[in-house]
């Protein structure tokens, strides 16, 4: 009997390590990300789905995101033993009629002056208008609509400055506000008359702008406008180094 016993226990023993070779040798993970089409963006927060082995075809839905369309509903996957490669991405777009907008934080803007075009648009995607903006159209600008902010390069293709619509915001101030309307939310700040291009160019003193400027992080956001008491301002920002 006790041999008995002893065979069953060496028995048990070769098939629970046999088990447990094959367990690692063919365990594998995958990872789901919903991301924000053609940025680096994740829309919600990625899963880590475990307990399956390498050559199972897994299936994962889209999950729901108020205002936004995701390119397929159901994504099949066949795992494979290197886990970095099982991966499934959901990529969503914003729905024309979303006013439900990614913020464009201040730190944003100034990250935004460390960029090429191209980086630029892999932050922020395609879909942007070809503009001539600056003092004079004298540089090409990429107006991104839905964020309200124009990106003017210089010929290096570095960003220079960035002018926003009165769909931009920073702390509750946007451009098209009056001065004390914008200073209400940033603070005081002194109207300075000024001139947008060279004046000597006009040699009219109807030409002259007013401005009230702030410098937030290591940039300057200054509202313009045509009046004293800057009815229909606009804005530009520059690197202030």
């Amino acid at each position: 009997m006790r041999a008995i016993i002893l065979i069953y226990i060496i028995v048990t023993l070769l098939v629970s390590a046999q088990w447990c070779k094959y367990d690692e040798a063919t365990s594998t993970v995958y990872t789901v990300y919903y991301c924000l089409k053609d940025t680096t963006t994740d829309l919600a927060d990625s899963k880590a789905v475990t307990d399956h082995i390498v050559g199972d075809e897994v299936i994962e839905s889209a999950i729901l995101i108020d205002g936004y369309t995701v390119d397929s509903k159901i994504k099949r996957l066949i795992l494979e033993a290197n886990s970095s490669r099982n991966v499934i991405k959901f990529y969503y777009t914003i729905d024309i009629d979303n006013e439900l907008l990614i913020p464009i934080t201040t730190k944003d803007i100034e990250n935004f002056f460390n960029m090429t075009k191209n980086e630029v648009i892999k932050q922020l995607g395609e879909n942007y208008k070809l503009v001539h903006t600056g003092a004079e159209g004298t540089y090409e600008g990429y107006y991104y609509e839905r964020y309200g902010l124009t990106f003017i390069f210089e010929y290096n293709d570095a960003v220079i400055g960035i002018e926003g619509s009165e769909k931009y915001c920073i702390n509750g101030a946007s451009p098209g506000m009056r001065f004390e309307q914008i200073q209400e939310h940033l603070g005081p700040s002194k109207i300075i008359e000024t001139w947008i291009g060279n004046p000597e160019l006009f040699g009219n003193p109807d030409f002259a702008t007013y401005m009230i400027e702030y410098r937030i992080g290591k940039c300057k956001y200054s509202f313009y406008s045509l009046e004293h008491n800057g009815n229909d301002s606009w804005l530009s920002i520059i690197m202030d180094n």
